[in-house]
């Protein structure tokens, strides 16, 4: 693998009561795979009594309908916004992973990688060690999968390398 290290993030998205999201998600180009690195979610819940919700990072068989991630610069932090970049402006290189968030039509999972429950007055953030995920293959799409009983607006990334 190539040192090239980005980070793709969904800012502000709104999850409804009792319905499965896909939150933000990554393709991998034809021919690199990538590691993630880290991930991490952030809620905006004010209720402590909210159950938690179940947070997971899955592979997916089949896309659905979404926004593709921008490369632009986010600068509006409460903007219902994705970005994806490089870590390291001093490489030359462009990334090769994409990314999308904002899903209207929800794609199929094939694999769970991981699960976690996050109170939604709370995060989560699992460096690569605690996560414990392979490589992701190339021509592959992972992505984070969320699920609260109360409606919450979330914050998420995944860093990877590729």
């Amino acid at each position: 693998m190539a040192a090239r290290f980005g980070i793709a993030k969904a800012n502000n998205v709104g999850m409804v009561a009792n319905t499965a999201k896909t939150i933000l998600s990554l393709g991998t180009a034809p021919n690199h795979a990538i590691r993630i690195t880290e991930l991490g979610i952030a809620c905006d819940g004010i209720v402590n009594t909210d159950k938690p919700g179940l947070i997971c990072l899955v592979t997916l068989s089949a896309d659905g309908t979404k926004t593709a991630l921008s490369t632009a610069a986010q600068t509006d932090p409460t903007a219902v916004t994705g970005t994806i970049h490089k870590l390291d402006e001093a490489v030359a290189d462009t990334l090769d992973t994409t990314g999308s968030y904002a899903y209207t039509v929800e794609p199929t999972i094939s694999k769970i990688l991981g699960t976690w429950f996050v109170h939604p007055q709370t995060g989560l953030v699992l460096p690569a060690n605690d996560l414990g995920i392979p490589i992701i293959a190339a021509s592959a799409l992972v992505a984070i999968w969320g699920k609260f009983v109360a409606a919450v607006n979330v914050s998420a990334y995944l860093k990877f390398e590729e």
